[in-house]
């Protein structure tokens, strides 16, 4: 190889990016050939692989805690819970992201026989950072919105009290649910839950 072009970007094929994501450390997506850092920004190549920086904390806990209460809600209804080792992929877009939880209201489909690659996720949730956060607000919010399955849209912002739930109504329509305060609590239609902050937050510690 050229050595000006050593570590330098290239397009990488569906298998090649699952296979990176079997052999390093961290989550990334994949964008029609390239594979990017959560911020959905950063391409990564073989020279800035180690760039990528594991979720904070207060991430974590969040995640733990809240997919913990939704597994539990899902008990009484219909809807499969995944975490965020699950793919979920954006056909228009030629894209998989690695949502922090997807739900799944009917039966479960899957574009590959390991089922690694979701197909119809109906509640996608997504707890957010200083880095991900207008990514996560902005396009991806509209590769997610391309999916026909899509429902509802939870962002969880783990650096302050703040949740938004986004609802479709139809096609054009989307409605959203917000909660500001740690008395307050958000209501998620896919799953027919009441959501306190109380219980989000619960094992979180501002600075």
């Amino acid at each position: 190889m050229n050595p000006a072009l050593k570590g330098l970007p290239r397009k990488y094929s569906v298998e090649e990016y699952f296979e990176f994501l079997s052999e390093n450390e961290g989550r990334y997506e994949y964008h029609a050939g390239e594979i990017r850092m959560m911020d959905g920004k950063t391409v990564v190549h073989a020279g800035n692989i180690h760039m990528m920086a594991g979720g904070t904390d207060n991430h974590s806990l969040i995640k733990v805690d809240v997919l913990g209460e939704l597994r539990a809600a899902t008990k009484k209804g219909s809807c499969e819970p995944y975490d965020s080792d699950m793919a979920v992929y954006i056909p228009s877009w030629d894209a998989y992201v690695l949502p922090d939880m997807s739900f799944v209201c009917e039966e479960a489909q899957f574009g590959d026989e390991a089922r690694r690659r979701l197909l119809n996720p109906a509640l996608l949730v997504e707890v957010i950072s200083e880095t991900s956060g207008e990514y996560d607000r902005g396009e991806k919010f509209q590769k997610y919105r391309s999916l026909e399955s899509f429902r509802e849209y939870m962002l969880i912002d783990s650096r302050r009290y703040s949740v938004e739930c986004w609802y479709r109504e139809d096609d054009k329509v989307w409605r959203i649910d917000s909660a500001l305060e740690l008395s307050a609590s958000v209501y998620l239609h896919t799953l027919d839950v009441h959501l306190p902050l109380t219980e989000i937050y619960r094992r979180v510690t501002f600075k």
